[in-house]
């Protein structure tokens, strides 16, 4: 599942619409928007959210990757996210938010809505 997940996310990542949500059985997808200064600020900033959410909210596990941050088993239900922070448009951090979940809709959409309050509500 991680590695289908990791390539999976690349690949709703690319047809994601800007700013917006994006909904297809199983998976959320949502743009989380440029991030100012480098990589590491974003990944920095993933990994802080990812924690939060599993310390409020219960999941198994994370790994780190270069661009990509995962959280594995989250709760409620089995939703797995990655947040990626590709540099894109010439030295522009954009960062990401995939959710994967085999539950239901609203434990998939609730996971990917509270992960996106944390990543805002610490910028």
């Amino acid at each position: 599942m991680k590695t289908f997940l990791k390539t999976a996310s690349i690949a709703l990542m690319m047809a994601a619409p800007a700013a917006a949500p994006a909904f297809a059985e199983g998976w959320s997808v949502y743009d989380l928007e440029d991030v100012p200064g480098e990589r590491e600020n974003c990944m920095k900033h993933a990994r802080n959210t990812i924690a939060s959410y599993m310390f409020d909210h219960g999941g198994g596990e994370t790994a780190v990757a270069s661009w990509t941050t995962y959280g594995y088993d989250l709760r409620p239900g089995d939703q797995d996210a990655v947040i990626m922070c590709p540099v894109v448009n010439g030295n522009v951090v954009d960062a990401y938010l995939v959710v994967h979940g085999d539950t239901t809709e609203d434990e998939r959409i609730f996971a990917a809505d509270e992960i996106e309050r944390i990543w805002n509500s610490m910028k």
